[in-house]
């Protein structure tokens, strides 16, 4: 039953799922070249007592559409951004990134990122300490185990 409930999200989704993983790919390469932009790199290596930290492991500058304007430049449409969990629309109908500010790190599965959690900064007290991708048609909470 359930593989056929994850078949049927494809069938809603704007995109088929190699262009899914592309937009996720490019969402994970954009976050890692900003890990050492703002408090997360030092952060990370700080908490795991290390010099390097794993690839991929980024940081979502604070602001309201760097992601998106990111992506909307590399052709990626908003139907694409909201399915794929990583934008979300204000109240007025604008799109705007999902994570701000935040430490994030990829849920991976054979080679392909499948989603993002990320982490508040620990000087903040707003807003929930982690942020789970939402359900998309490649993450689905509870089937997949963050680092295997």
């Amino acid at each position: 039953e359930q593989a056929v409930a994850h078949a049927a999200a494809w069938d809603d989704a704007p995109f088929p799922p190699a262009r899914a993983a592309e937009i996720n790919r490019l969402a994970h390469d954009y976050y890692a070249t900003l890990l050492d932009t703002g408090w997360a790199g030092d952060y990370l290596r700080d908490r795991l007592r290390c010099t390097t930290v794993s690839d991929g492991v980024g940081y979502a500058p604070p602001g309201w559409t760097h992601l998106v304007t990111h992506l909307r430049a590399r052709g990626v449409d908003d139907a694409e951004l909201l399915a794929g969990g990583l934008a979300t629309t204000t109240r007025d109908g604008r799109l705007i990134d999902r994570f701000r500010d935040r430490l994030v790190l990829p849920i991976t599965r054979d080679d392909a990122t499948l989603g993002f959690v990320a982490r508040r900064p620990p000087a903040h007290q707003d807003g929930p300490k982690s942020l789970n991708p939402p359900a998309t048609p490649l993450f689905h909470k509870g089937e997949v185990l963050y680092g295997w």
